[in-house]
This record gives C-alpha cells, structure tokens and sequence, in this order.
C-alpha cells in the first residue's frame, strides 16, 4: 500500500530512530532570535507522543504554531522591539497569572495583593541567580525548589506566603499547558495526636499590661503598641507594622479603617482608649516604628525584639504574640460580644473561623463563660418565679 506524504511545516527535521521517527523544531543559528532554544521536540506535550496519524497531526500543528512565534520574533527584533520574558518560565508566568481575566488578580484583597507581589521578588530574584537564569519552569523539580523555600526556614509566615504563590504560579502553568503537573506537593499538616499536648497560653489583660511596661522599660514603647492594637484588634505583626496614620488609622475620630476582602468598602473600629492615648504620643506616618532606626519594623527585627524583651522576664517569658489574635477573640466572647462582632472587629471572613476557634480550644468548659451562664439561667428562672405568683 502506498504511503501518502505529509508536508512538514517549515524548520520541522523527522530524525528516524529505530523505535520510530522523531520530529524536532530546528532553527539555523544566523536565524534564530536572541534566546531562541537550538532545539524543540515536537509535539511539545509529551502525552500526545502516541505515534501514528495523531502524533503527525499535533507535530504539524505545533511547528506551524512555533513557525507563527518565530515570525513575530524576528519582526520584534528588526524594528528594534524588546523581548518579553521567555514562555514558560517564572518571570513570563508571574506576568500572564496577574493579567489573567479567568485569575483576576486586581480583584483580590490590598494585603493578600502586596504579600503576593513580595513573594514575587523573591521568587524572580531566586529564577535570575539560576545558571542559566530564568529556566523553562519544566526544569524545576522538588528537591531544588525546597532547596530554595529552605532559605526562610527561619521566617515561617514568609515560607508559607513564598509557597503558596510558587504553587499558585505553577498550577497556572499546568493550565497554560506549559508543565505536565505541580512539582510542589500538596501541603497536608500532620495532625497531632493528642491535642490536649498543644500549648496555648491566653494573654489576660494583667498579662498584656506587664508585657507593655516591659518593653516601655527597654526603650521600645512602640512594641508595646502593637502589643496593644494586636489584643483590642485580633491582628498579626503583619498587618501591624504596616498600618499608616490618616490612612489605617484615623487620629480625628480614633478609628481604624479596613478594607472588606471582597467589595473594598471600607469598615471602621473604634480604637480602645489606651491605644487612642498611646498613639497620641507620636506623630509618624507608621503607627510602629523601630525606634533604633526610625524606620517601619522589619518583620524579622520585630520577632527578635519581642522575643528578646518577653524572654527578660519571667511573666512573659515564652509567650507568643500569634497568641493576641486568639486572646482577643476569648476576651471578647466573655464580655458578650457576639461571633459576628468578633469577627467583625478581627477581620475574619466569616463567623465559622470565630466559632471554630472558640470550639476547638476555648469556649468549652470555660469558667467565665459558664458562671455567666448559670447567673443568666438564675434570673431567668427568678423571671419565671415572679411570673408564676404574679399570675396567681
């Protein structure tokens, strides 16, 4: 039977091996593009390598594509116009993940948008030292990029945030058909088996207040307002040192001001009185400022400090300051407040996150909340009791 033969698009070379013919995209070197690879295996998606009538196809489709590609580029480079960051790689990722209609980046919230963006540099940073720089992102596997995360290992909320944007930029190049699958695997926590064995130490207020004349002691009094604005606002070192007088705070009205995570509306919290008054004392753009710099906390510098004067005492020695945000949530749910106003006040996307904080660790057999409990039960049952005589 006759064989019927196809015309290959342009720069497609069929090499004949003896499982079979491979096809690669060859450009002449005088000819090719600054940066334009020597060699590519046709058909790019190695699953479509099947052999027969459907490999041919997808060979023919993929050199007429990378033929278009090839054209533009040498049009690009006659009239001068510079190259954007290679396909597949993580500078050309971060730019397509961010103008993504179906991603929508601009519609994510003002602090997840600036973590991100931060995690952005340190990741182009990282793709630039790479020899060669900036390699096709199918080059990158495990055991390299944990090499890499390893670097923060001393900085586990910037670890955590560097990740989860790689992972995002990754699976956005899964959809873009540039890489097969995720080199990073799913980040599943051990649970503990006992969760009695958790340490989780409550700042009271007596606590919160010695740990603020401590650091008004070392000569750190902006410590000690965060300090505060973390236990009244349920709030992260983060978010903190972050916050911009007239802007995060409102001096004429002693109000913070947030964003709503999904419409941008802005939402106002009355500031308590002794954070008011602690805030009235400085004028700086930044609410929290190193006072040995005079410049906005590092969030490295901020933990060493704080660990270094809580650990000068032995009332505070220990403590963590990620315990604020959980310690604000039990004061406020003994005073009353409802779990929509908690949330509310600490930002929690939904009351669940409140409830669940309160379930798993706090609200069950705690003694306050139970002795207002039982004194609410005694006057309603002193209700019932007058009820009953009155109605004779």
């Amino acid at each position: 039977m006759p064989t019927v033969k196809l015309n290959l698009p342009r720069y497609v070379v069929p090499k004949p091996q003896k499982s079979g013919t491979l096809h690669y995209f060859q450009v002449p070197k005088k000819l090719r593009p600054e940066g334009w690879p020597a060699t590519v295996r046709l058909p790019i998606k190695s699953e479509e390598r099947v052999g027969g009538r459907a490999e041919m196809l997808a060979v023919i489709r993929d050199g007429d594509k990378l033929n278009r590609k090839l054209d533009e580029e040498r049009d690009m480079a006659r009239r001068g116009v510079t190259r954007g960051p290679a396909e597949g790689t993580l500078p050309w990722l971060n730019t397509s993940y961010q103008t993504d209609p179906d991603v929508d980046f601009r519609a994510l919230a003002k602090r997840t948008k600036e973590s991100y963006d931060q995690a952005a540099r340190k990741i182009l940073l990282w793709s630039e030292k790479i020899d060669p720089p900036h390699p096709h992102v199918a080059q990158l596997d495990w055991p390299f990029i944990k090499q890499f995360l390893d670097v923060f290992s001393d900085r586990p909320h910037t670890k955590r945030i560097v990740r989860a944007y790689l992972k995002l930029l990754l699976d956005h190049a899964v959809d873009k058909g540039v890489l097969r699958e995720n080199p990073i695997p799913l980040n599943r926590r051990t649970r503990r088996k006992n969760k009695n064995q958790r340490t989780l130490v409550v700042w009271s207020d007596a606590l919160v207040q010695s740990a603020v004349d401590l650091c008004d002691q070392a000569g750190a009094p902006s410590m000690g307002t965060a300090i505060l604005i973390g236990f009244d606002l349920m709030q992260y070192p983060d978010q903190i040192i972050g916050m911009r007088r007239h802007q995060d705070y409102l001096p004429e009205t002693g109000e913070f001001q947030f964003e709503r995570n999904k419409t941008g509306v802005p939402v106002r919290v009355n500031a308590s009185r002794r954070v008011r008054a602690r805030l009235s004392k400085s004028r700086t753009l930044y609410l929290v400022v190193n006072e040995e710099t005079g410049q906005p906390w590092r969030r490295r510098a901020f933990n060493d400090r704080f660990r270094a004067i809580m650990d000068s005492d032995e009332r505070t020695k220990g403590v963590q300051f990620g315990w604020l945000r959980h310690s604000g949530v039990i004061e406020s749910d003994q005073a009353g407040l409802t779990e929509k106003q908690i949330a509310d006040i600490g930002g929690w996307k939904s009351t669940q996150s409140v409830k669940n904080i309160l379930d798993s660790h706090y609200r069950i057999r705690d003694p306050i909340v139970a002795n207002l409990g039982q004194k609410r039960r005694e006057g309603w049952r002193a209700r019932q009791e007058r009820e009953r005589a009155k109605n004779g």
